[in-house]
């Protein structure tokens, strides 16, 4: 087998592309109090409102101290409140306030222009292969 070069392999071109999107999807969601794990939380519940904590960190795939660690921080600047889940006290529904959804409204344009600006040099084509292809080696 031939010895590759750092920056040859898989793990060092995601890991590079992974931080560029990052430093500039952090970048642009700093004007909205936001962080990126943060964001990902709020479109979650955009897509489905009065998630227990449990599916969320199955959904964004983190464990339960960095769950509640960002949850903490969203409800604290009043984007998200928990209320009892009825059908189990011992759990918590997760939803979003009047200023999480406004938010959104705001923040979402501006994270597809994020994409837009990192996708920009593949062509339609490419960019759906390149997303099929991390779909199926991040499976």
């Amino acid at each position: 087998m031939r010895q590759e070069k750092l920056e040859e392999t898989l793990g060092y071109a995601l890991s590079r592309s992974y931080r560029k999107y990052f430093q500039l999807l952090r970048k642009e969601l700093s004007h909205y109090d936001l962080t990126p794990p943060q964001f990902g939380l709020l479109v979650s519940l955009r897509e489905k409102d009065g998630l227990s904590q449990v599916k969320l960190g199955n959904i964004l795939e983190v464990d339960r101290t960095t769950l509640t660690g960002i949850l903490d921080r969203l409800e604290k600047n009043n984007f998200i409140m928990r209320k009892a889940d009825p059908l189990d006290r011992r759990s918590k529904l997760i939803y979003l306030t009047e200023r999480g959804r406004d938010c959104q409204e705001k923040v979402i344009p501006a994270a597809q222009e994020i994409n837009r600006i990192f996708s920009e040099k593949l062509s339609p084509q490419e960019l759906e292969q390149m997303l099929l292809l991390l779909k199926k080696v991040g499976n």
